[in-house]
């Protein structure tokens, strides 16, 4: 997997897209700055560009860390969310 790339928050959702070697079930999840996990979602990837969407309505404001996992391979993105 490729790293994530142009991961942006808008409104309340957190967006970004990452490329896939092959076909793979992937992870997606944020965590807080402490390091716990406060939200997850999951997909299946496509080989090639893929995109994703996180609802971040309802996390804290702050800096965020938002982990893409396909099998072994993880990639990582900070962002921040305001109010």
């Amino acid at each position: 997997m490729k790293k994530i790339t142009a991961f942006v928050v808008l409104g309340f959702a957190a967006a970004s897209t990452f490329a896939a070697e092959g076909p793979a079930a992937v992870t997606v999840a944020a965590y807080d700055i402490a390091g716990r996990r406060v939200a997850a979602s999951g997909m299946e990837a496509a080989a090639g560009a893929n995109a994703f969407e996180l609802d971040a309505s309802f996390l804290a404001p702050g800096c965020h860390v938002a982990a893409v996992k396909a099998g072994e391979e993880e990639s990582h993105a900070s962002f921040a969310t305001a109010r």
